[in-house]
């Protein structure tokens, strides 16, 4: 497996390029985003140097750095503002970022499709070299030697969408608690639990189709058996519980 030597990096490729291009555009702001963010994308790109066969230097920093993935975010806003004459951004880039800008920049269908696409290839060859331990994102079990992975993401769910639910929920109430319960990690679990929470589809996944857009008003924060409980379908239900519907099971019970 070659090694990054002397802490200099490969060029970026295509698929690298592709994939940052998307969030940026999946972002629409003219403004390098939240370090959360970039890192949640760090990661992408991390594995998939991984299935590419790259590996990292000892030193354990990622293949490509958060900082990094804000250098490529700062490209588009360049180009995008390129007519502007307070043209924002950094004007250094590859001639790869150029062609790729070119390619999709008015092509936003096209472009989540490719990218939707690469990131598929990286969880189905981590799954397939790793099966046990395949959890890119997506909640999953393991029966016996059988592996049912059960993906809860709107078709290679957007990181950047769900840390932009979370900082608006927490900008507006100081916290994050369940939408269903009120249950606060917090509260229970201290700063090990703090900010946790997680993100439900209000609309099924199943019913998206390529180039649905996802808003941070699509989405719910949930505690864990909440998610469990909306997801769970008993006798001839096919289709998951809402918010309100699993609001109304707890309010029945708790006046029993």
């Amino acid at each position: 497996m070659p090694r990054i030597k002397g802490g200099k990096k490969p060029k970026w490729t295509r698929d690298e390029i592709i994939i940052i291009l998307s969030l940026y555009k999946n972002l629409a702001i003219k403004k390098v985003p939240h370090e959360n963010i970039l890192q949640a994308y760090s990661n992408i790109l991390d594995r998939l140097a991984k299935i590419k066969g790259i590996k990292s230097n000892d030193n354990g920093a990622p293949y490509r750095s958060y900082s990094s993935v804000g250098l490529r975010i700062a490209n588009f806003i360049h180009l995008d503002d390129f007519n502007n004459p307070n043209k924002k951004g950094l004007h250094r880039f590859s001639k790869l970022v150029r062609e790729i800008w070119d390619e999709f920049s008015e092509n936003p269908i096209g472009l989540e499709q490719e990218a939707k696409r690469i990131i598929k290839s990286i969880d189905s060859e981590i799954k397939a070299k790793n099966p046990i331990e395949y959890d890119v994102g997506g909640n999953f079990v393991s029966e016996g030697a059988k592996k049912i992975i059960r993906e809860h993401k709107s078709r290679e769910r957007n990181p950047a969408i769900v840390i932009q639910k979370k900082e608006a929920v927490k900008k507006e109430k100081g916290f994050l608690a369940c939408e269903v319960c009120g249950f606060i990690f917090k509260d229970t679990y201290g700063k090990h639990g703090e900010d946790f929470i997680e993100c439900h589809h209000k609309k099924p996944i199943a019913q998206m189709k390529i180039g649905d857009k996802t808003f941070p008003t699509d989405l719910a924060l949930v505690c864990s058996n909440c998610h469990r409980m909306i997801h769970r379908t008993i006798g001839d239900r096919k289709d998951c519980l809402t918010i309100e519907e699993l609001r109304k099971i707890i309010a029945k019970n708790k006046s029993k």
